[in-house]
């Protein structure tokens, strides 16, 4: 276990957050100074934004026509006079408006934006201030670290979310998590990294419980879950436990701010507080908007990871509880019960289900027609009959009630959209009326997929984030094979493989076929915790896959019992002016049953995540249906999802919309790819109208075919430059884009990527708009890659090389041809060494067919330029009588001053970092250098030095002398230089072109474990390595021209340097030796111990030692 100092808040230390790149892009294009209606958001992919698309949903939502276009949502006077609605309803039709419109983006991440916080944040925080102790927490427009932020899902789904960030972002783990009167579902105490125990009800007993566990292990961080409100003296008492010991607390009991640990002395900053609307009204406790304070640095990665498995916080929710407590309904009190009004399923004979709404009531009211005729002749004989009757009507009903309960119907068919609202409001507290909605919202929602069967179905709360995250954390399913440039699966399974798409962006089929048939030979048992992915249409490259090839891939899978998960965001969505259809992987899978392709328990194996996001332009809502067939699935499922509280005001408003007839939400939907065809429109047009001198670089945009992304794709991007700074760059102007690349996670699909950016339809800019912003857009980059491609892009250098300096060449290559030949020969005689279970006659066999050659080759061309430079440098010096050479021993021996260092610092093109993994071996780059430097001296290569180099190149070859040591980063440091002079000569003796490189590298970087005082031993050896050739130089002066001058003292020093630089060398040695020495006496007096075995971390797990 990892440890820290004595600092007990030291073991709450997070690790950073890895901000996503389209996080990164939205706040740059926000923060850009310019007119929101000039900002480009291409980045952030929002659903159609359009007046003409919410008036169709409000109308399609209050029962009105459609088609009534005249009707919209701009004028509430129209349609509450329309409705037939009372004045006074005014304030629900505005809700509504409201909510439809603030259901299609995406709230901001935390529930609110920095600059503008919610009307909701504002009524917490006055609910906080306005207590006999206030507290203030900070929303961050000034500081920019918020103190509150907004969830969904109720407390128990954000306790998930907590567990999971304190796994992911703790730098001390594992960490204790101590629950008190806060019960935790099995699921969730399995959860990495986290150890998991109840304290007992009594707080003296619980109080005894956690110092207990705090003595055994004092530096294990410790977290506890306060689920019920804690007395004086044991809040005061968990203060010194506190601040003497790492404990933390995360608070779920709704008490006030007297009452709450946060306001205990010192312990603000040590307490996240979880408070539901029952803060406000008691009766609002089952809704799913929690308001999460505390430390702005742990709510940070609580939003983060919020993000990640939920997504952003539903707008809806947001939305409903603002409006109960503008409106004053928070402490609505109804007379009576509103109970589900009385609608049944339909019933014909006794096939339940089917065509009965009124078979009881009608038989009632029969029998009492008949018994009033009787009842003054036979009153005695009618009570005894009715008593009968009575009996048996009660038990038809209860068997037929029971029957109701297996299947699903709407039980507010019957009611208008404001009756429903008004039921709502009143029975915001009632588990089983908010029940009845959600089962009546699946039943109006299988009316139009008919493809799914009922019972299947869950509602999920937190769109299809939500739902896979659940799948792939929770319910065995815990690893996906993904074709690539998808959306980021990542964040919801535990593991991922990826398949790299086609070259024209389709899915590769046989690539998927063969990953998994290599996942299944490896481990057999894999289809019982894998699946493959489907996204059609696809995010993030707009495509419509192949039918062919999604059916070919479905088969295979269900054949093979490999489960398909179908993340259906964008069902039918498409830029086209139609409606087309699109099958989904149940339509398939059911056609394949049909035609006997797979069998019924097969086709089971499809799991379909059906969201509402994209398709109804309602991603703000945080919606989504999953329909999974294999009971054991579907019922851990539904065990860790029925403890989220429902975001029911956007099931609420969904329902009212799927109960409509099917043409009415068809036609919804054929209006939304009508907007999105006239916006691609709009795009294409752009770029037609741009003339070719107005784009040099080839600027073209590739259309969706399904889903709403767009590809803007650079035809000639100059050869270095980076998308990802482009990105950046046009960020910083207001022009949000993300680079296709982001999406990669193949080699093939960052190549794919590199020349690419996704755009989105989304948004609330009409075709009109973005044809002006598109145009901006695409003058903007021209005019950004011309000037990135005339400051930085790499430059050709033309060379000529004179004959003369070439003139060893042919002799030069006939010895090292000879060298090659012994070298082949030697390494022939070796054996590599036994790596089981590789075959070390096929290794052998390609490290002298292939690896050996192509490394000589490289060596080759070194000799050639390295003799040319020197025969060169020997030409000019012996041509002009020697002032070329005199300039050049000037430049050597010049004195520099700071200022010339400091500015050639700031003006160097990129920094080399010092690390001890190498794609090559530096030894084995020695031993060749040392034969290049003999040849070029016409120095013969002596056995030993060729057998070195055999030796070292097939070490070599397996990566056995690959990684360096701390010590021989100093001579990794020299042969830079070395190859950074050789270039710079090069330049200069066969080019107009004068290249001055600047060699800046860092040592001690990232805080890594190398020894201290090794950055002083890397400067060192470069300055020794300096004075020496400086020494060797003045000493051929001398033996060329004795009548040069050098102070006596100066020459004592050249002489005496060797002894000089050893004794500095060992030094340096000793002093790493020594650090590595006082960190084992270090690690000797710790409390425990750093290393570890398989005995030790089993020990670990059973709590037997830290």
């Amino acid at each position: 276990m990892k440890t820290f100092s004595s600092d007990p808040q030291a073991a709450f230390r997070l690790k950073p957050i890895r901000v996503a790149r389209v996080s990164e892009i939205s706040e740059s294009t926000a923060a850009a100074p310019i007119p929101d209606e000039d900002r480009v958001n291409f980045h952030i992919g929002n659903p159609v934004q359009d007046v003409g698309l919410s008036s169709a949903f409000l109308r399609t939502a209050l029962g009105i026509d459609i088609h009534r276009e005249e009707l919209e949502e701009t004028d509430p006077d129209a349609l509450l006079e329309f409705l037939g609605w009372e004045a006074e309803a005014r304030p629900k039709l505005e809700f509504l408006i409201r909510t439809i419109q603030k259901s299609a983006p995406y709230m901001p991440r935390g529930g609110y934006s920095r600059k503008r916080p919610h009307a909701l944040v504002d009524k917490f925080r006055a609910w906080l201030e306005n207590q006999q102790e206030p507290l203030h927490y900070d929303t961050g427009e000034q500081s920019g670290k918020r103190e509150i932020i907004l969830g969904t899902g109720g407390v128990h789904e954000v306790l998930r979310i907590i567990l999971f960030a304190l796994s992911s972002y703790l730098e001390f783990t594992p960490a204790r998590i101590l629950s008190y009167q806060c019960e935790l579902q099995p699921q969730l105490q399995t959860i990495p990294h986290l150890l998991f125990d109840n304290l007992a009800v009594d707080e003296n007993l619980a109080l005894a419980e956690i110092e207990q566990f705090l003595n055994h292990q004092p530096t294990m961080p410790t977290f506890m879950l306060v689920g019920a409100e804690l007395d004086e003296i044991t809040r005061r008492r968990l203060r010194l436990l506190s601040i003497e010991k790492p404990l933390f607390f995360i608070e779920a009991n709704n008490v006030p701010n007297h009452l709450s640990l946060a306001r205990e002395a010192k312990l603000v900053q040590r307490v996240i507080r979880l408070l539901t609307p029952a803060i406000f009204a008691q009766r609002l406790h089952n809704l799913p908007v929690v308001f999460i304070t505390g430390n702005a640095d742990f709510l940070s990665v609580i939003e983060n990871v919020h993000f990640n498995l939920k997504g952003t916080p539903s707008a809806p929710e947001a939305e409903f509880l603002d409006f109960l407590l503008t409106q004053n309904l928070a402490k609505l009190q109804s007379k009576t019960p509103q109970d589900v009004p009385y609608a049944k399923p339909a019933f014909d004979g006794l096939a339940l289900g089917v065509f009965a709404e009124t078979v009881l009531p009608d038989l009632a009211e029969r029998t009492e027609q008949r018994l009033e005729k009787l009842v003054d002749q036979h009153t005695q004989r009618l009570t005894r009959s009715l008593e009968v009757l009575e009996g048996k009507t009660a038990t038809l009903s209860r068997w037929i009630q029971q029957s109701w309960k297996d299947t699903i119907f709407d039980e507010f068919a019957e009611l208008k959209a404001d009756e429903v609202l008004d039921l709502l409001v009143q029975n915001v507290h009632e588990p089983e009326w908010l029940d009845a909605l959600q089962r009546s919202f699946l039943a109006a929602f299988v009316k139009h997929q008919p493809q799914y069967q009922p019972e299947a179905c869950s509602l999920v709360s937190g769109s299809s984030r939500t739902a896979l995250s659940i799948l792939g954390f929770h319910c065995g399913i815990s690893e996906v094979v993904i074709p690539d440039l998808s959306w980021s699966y990542e964040q919801c399974f535990v593991k991922t493989y990826t398949v790299p798409l086609s070259a024209s962006l389709g899915l590769d089929v046989d690539g998927i076929i063969a990953k998994l048939e290599n996942i299944c030979q490896q481990d057999p048992s894999w289809p019982q915790r894998g699946a493959v992915a489907i996204n059609n249409p696809h995010n993030a490259t707009g495509q419509i896959f192949n039918d062919a090839d999604i059916r070919r891939l479905i088969t295979y899978c269900l054949q093979n019992k490999v489960y398909v998960i179908d993340d259906l965001a964008y069902q039918n969505v498409a830029p086209v002016r139609d409606l087309p259809e699109i099958k989904t992987a149940r339509q398939i899978a059911a056609e394949l049953v049909r035609h006997g392709a797979v069998t019924e328990a097969q086709a089971d194996r499809v799991i379909s995540a059906h969201s509402m996001s994209k398709t109804d332009s309602y991603a703000g809502a945080r919606l989504a249906v999953i329909e999974i067939r294999e009971r054991k699935i579907r019922e851990r499922f539904n065990a860790l999802n029925a403890h989220i509280q429902p975001n029911i005001t956007a099931i609420y408003i969904s329902y009212l919309f799927y109960r409509s007839a099917p043409q009415a939400t068809r036609a919804f939907w054929h209006l939304r790819n009508s907007i999105l065809y006239e916006r691609t429109q709009a795009l294409l047009r752009a770029v037609e109208n741009l003339p070719s001198d107005r784009n040099p670089f080839g600027l073209t945009i590739i259309p969706p075919t399904g889903s709403l992304y767009p590809l803007l794709q650079v035809g000639r991007l100059p050869a270095g430059l980076s998308l990802d700074w482009l990105a950046s760059s046009l960020a910083r102007a207001g022009i949000g884009m993300l680079p296709l690349a982001t999406f990669a996670r193949t080699e093939k699909g960052f190549e794919t990527g590199r020349t690419t950016f996704r755009l989105t339809l989304g948004g609330k800019d009409n075709a009109e708009v973005l044809l002006g912003k598109t145009r901006r857009l695409l003058i903007d980059l021209n005019r950004l890659i011309a000037e990135e491609d005339a400051r930085y892009n790499r430059k050709n250098v033309s060379f000529k090389v004179s004959e003369r300096s070439r003139s060893r060449s042919a002799e030069l290559l006939r010895a090292w041809d000879s060298f090659g030949t012994q070298l082949l020969q030697i390494s022939a005689r070796q054996r590599l060494a036994s790596l089981p279970p590789l075959d070390d006659q096929q290794l052998q066999r390609e490290f002298l067919r292939t690896y050996l050659p192509e490394r000589l080759e490289i060596f080759r061309n070194r000799l050639l330029d390295r003799v040319a430079i020197h025969d060169e440098r020997l030409r000019r010096a012996q041509d002009d009588g020697g002032q070329w050479l005199a300039e050049r021993l000037e430049r050597e021996f010049m004195k520099d001053s700071l200022e010339r260092r400091q500015e050639q610092f700031r003006l160097r093109t990129y920094d080399r970092t010092v690390h001890p993994t190498q794609s090559y071996s530096l030894q084995a780059e020695m031993a060749l250098d040392a034969v290049i430097n003999a040849l070029i001296a016409r120095q013969p290569v002596s056995s030993m030095q060729i057998e070195r180099a055999s030796q070292e190149l097939l070490k070599e070859y397996i990566g056995l002398n690959v990684a360096i040591n701390s010590q021989q980063e100093a001579d990794e440091i020299l042969m830079d230089l070395d190859t950074l002079i050789a270039g710079e000569d090069f330049a200069e003796l066969f080019s107009d072109t004068v290249i001055s490189p600047f060699l800046s590298f860092w040592s001690d970087w990232d805080g890594s474990n190398r020894p201290s005082g090794q950055g002083h031993r890397l400067v060192a050896a470069v300055v020794m390595e300096n004075v020496r050739r400086m020494t060797r130089i003045l000493k051929q002066l001398q033996q060329v021209a004795p009548g040069i001058r050098l102070e006596p003292d100066l020459k004592t020093e050249l002489e005496l340097l060797p002894q000089h630089n050893q004794r500095f060398t060992k030094l340096l040695n000793e002093i790493t030796t020594l650090t590595h020495q006082l960190e084992q006496r270090y690690r000797g007096i710790l409390p425990f111990s750093v290393e570890t075995t398989s005995f030790r971390q089993l020990a670990t797990r059973l709590h037997l030692r830290r």
